[in-house]
């Protein structure tokens, strides 16, 4: 009866670590489809549209492993994620602009202006942060979301 309960428990575990991966993978392929996890942007155009189609695949045979299983779809990716994960964090960004500006002030010898969270914009189209307080423009960045990087374009005279 021991080796019985022994293999049984053996079982329940093997399984359930089969499960596991199953939904693991379920969200990797689930935050790839997302955006959240994206190829390389050096990898050829043709090499992508095939980790695609290979990824589509691996979808298929997934949904049939979890249907042979009996395993419920759980909505959403479980693992990595994100709020939103097209959208960028605005008040972060603002945050690290005016950070950057103060420092640029020291360094370049104008006086610091504090920018108003409220008044400051981020343009998604553009990838354009533009920090304002009630006297108008301050200082212009544009935001590479690739490297999570706000580059200087202007401050006001």
């Amino acid at each position: 009866m021991e080796q019985s309960n022994t293999t049984t428990e053996a079982t329940i575990n093997a399984n359930a670590l089969i499960d596991g991966n199953l939904y693991a993978l379920a969200s990797l392929l689930d935050a790839f489809k997302a955006g959240v996890i994206v190829p390389a942007a050096d990898i050829p155009h043709d090499q992508r549209a095939e980790i695609r189609r290979e990824l589509h695949c691996m979808g298929q045979v997934l949904n049939r492993a979890m249907e042979a299983r009996e395993l419920p779809s759980l909505p959403g990716s479980m693992h990595l994620q994100r709020h939103n994960p097209t959208r960028v964090d605005e008040a972060a960004l603002i945050e690290r602009a005016a950070a950057a500006m103060l420092k640029r002030s020291k360094r370049d010898g104008f006086v610091y202006e504090e920018p108003c969270k409220a008044n400051s914009t981020f343009d998604p189209s553009t990838q354009t942060l533009t920090l304002r307080n009630v006297n108008g423009v301050l200082a212009t960045y544009r935001y590479n979301p690739i490297r999570d990087r706000l580059t200087f374009v202007e401050v006001r005279a």
